[in-house]
């Protein structure tokens, strides 16, 4: 790969100042986000109300855009019922390969890729050394092919993969991730790598698997294709400098841990299609400002939104009959609950809060007093008021 193609990807990746001038928008209550965070269209409730047709998606050289995470419809809808909604715009890229960003250090310039097989994988380091073909017939974390590559310098490279079959990135037991580590039985120590990864783009025949990215510290964009079905547990934990990520539609289960202590997480994306959020998926995401519970969801599994100190508004669909316990503790920030069930949902105890004093359950109309009397819900019930008409 020549210099002035590095530096073109590079560009695109953002990694790059360059002398493209940025255009921040403000956040609103309706705001369509492109995947490394960024606002690209806000809009006020009534304003997104009034829309006739989604508004048009972003660019990004060397990949395509295939959709936002949500139809017209599921946004007026929002608008309608009072919700503040992130949209993320997803892509594919435009040859189908998957590419990862990294950046190495002095000292740290042999790192091991590793991936779970079941085919063939072509690997163009990025550094204009030969392409190495990997093979594997497994995709369990004890089949996980691993091959060392040592770099020229410090730099900037993209790793290009090609895959023929199928290929898992996921962590090999507590390893931590494998997509690029030190191969050691110490998981800080394999973080050494983990950590050079800032960007990655998934192509074709990729499987996002357990642990896939975990401790990948300074990873900041993901791009996922609508070929992705599923991800895995705990695939983004540890991930301190992801910004936002956008799910395809196919994406149906948000397993435990998926997003667990994504510091500078502020905005997740995810379609309709969503009916099960796992155990500690969002757990101590500080950043995290919204969240669209979809209507599919008939539970809520304890420490979902622990920690999460800087969501303001929570809505909680009709389709909700349990609420498991440490759902919303150390939520600071949240100050606005709204419970959309007209039978209130079962609680695991009084625990399954824990709020500020100053939060506001909404319930709906004519529902009040059976939140009041309704067992867990009582303890809660001087900070209840009724859905306003």
């Amino acid at each position: 790969m020549t210099n002035e193609m590095k530096n073109a990807l590079f560009a695109a990746a953002g990694l790059y100042g360059g002398g493209t001038k940025t255009i921040i928008l403000p956040r609103k209550e309706i705001n369509f986000i492109d995947f490394d965070g960024r606002i690209v269209h806000s809009y006020l409730r009534e304003e997104a109300g009034r829309l006739s047709e989604l508004p048009k998606l972003p660019t990004r050289p060397g990949l395509t855009a295939t959709g936002w995470t949500k139809t017209l419809a599921e946004v007026k809808e929002a608008a309608a019922t009072g919700k503040n909604v992130d949209v993320g715009a997803t892509y594919e890229t435009d040859d189908g390969k998957t590419r990862i960003y990294i950046t190495l250090y002095e000292g740290r310039l042999s790192p091991f890729l590793g991936l779970a097989l079941n085919g063939t994988v072509d690997i163009d380091w990025g550094d204009d050394s030969e392409h190495y073909t990997l093979t594997g017939t497994s995709l369990d974390y004890e089949g996980i092919k691993r091959i060392q590559h040592t770099y020229p310098a410090p730099g900037d490279y993209v790793i290009t993969l090609e895959v023929t079959g199928v290929a898992s990135i996921r962590s090999a037991s507590s390893w931590g991730t494998d997509l690029l580590s030190k191969k050691t039985t110490t998981k800080e120590e394999n973080t050494v790598y983990a950590g050079a990864v800032t960007r990655v783009d998934v192509g074709n025949n990729v499987i996002i698997g357990d642990g896939a990215f975990d401790n990948c510290r300074n990873l900041q964009t993901v791009s996922i294709p609508p070929t992705v079905t599923a991800i895995g547990g705990g695939a983004f934990f540890g991930c301190y400098s992801l910004k936002s990520i956008s799910l395809p539609s196919g994406v149906t289960t948000i397993p435990l841990n998926a997003f667990r202590e994504c510091h500078a997480l502020s905005s997740v994306s995810f379609s309709s299609a969503v009916n099960a959020i796992g155990y500690d998926a969002f757990e101590n995401c500080y950043s995290l400002r919204s969240v669209d519970i979809p209507a599919g969801i008939t539970s809520i599994a304890s420490k979902t939104f622990y920690g999460c100190q800087c969501l303001t508004r929570i809505d909680i669909p009709s389709s909700v009959t349990n609420i498991a316990s440490d759902v919303f503790p150390k939520c600071q920030g949240l100050k606005e609950i709204h419970v959309r069930a007209t039978t209130p949902p079962t609680l695991a105890g009084n625990y399954s809060f824990g709020l500020s004093s100053d939060c506001i359950i909404y319930v709906p109309q004519g529902s009040l007093e059976d939140y009041k009397a309704a067992q867990y819900w009582s303890s809660k019930s001087s900070q209840m008021r009724e859905e306003p008409a």
